[in-house]
């Protein structure tokens, strides 16, 4: 664990901090930065999978866009790509799926 998702996520909240807290339009710039970091958890989940040399590796790469009017922070966009594509037909011996499957099966 090298806390790459640990290291975004201070990054952000950073960013978020220099814009003085400020979100354009209506709601909370709280609620926002909130959402963020909520789909950054369900996103790790879709995208995490058990490998020889990680229990929890993230096998996509996440792009973050964040929207600025002026110094407010007016919206923010993660876009995924996926790394390995090929685990849900085909994973690699002693190694599993991705986790959103294990996660679904025992109904979590």
């Amino acid at each position: 664990a090298s806390g790459k998702t640990f290291s975004s996520q201070r990054f952000l909240r950073e960013l978020f901090l220099m814009s003085g807290g400020r979100v354009a339009g209506s709601g909370s710039g709280t609620d926002l930065f909130k959402n963020v970091l909520a789909s950054i958890t369900v996103i790790r989940a879709l995208c995490s999978a058990r490998t020889s040399k990680s229990h929890d590796s993230t096998r996509m790469m996440r792009l973050f866009e964040l929207y600025y009017k002026g110094r407010s922070l007016q919206g923010a966009r993660i876009k995924c790509y996926f790394l390995d594509q090929d685990r849900v037909t085909a994973t690699p011996p002693r190694e599993q799926n991705y986790n959103i499957f294990y996660l679904l099966l025992a109904g979590v």
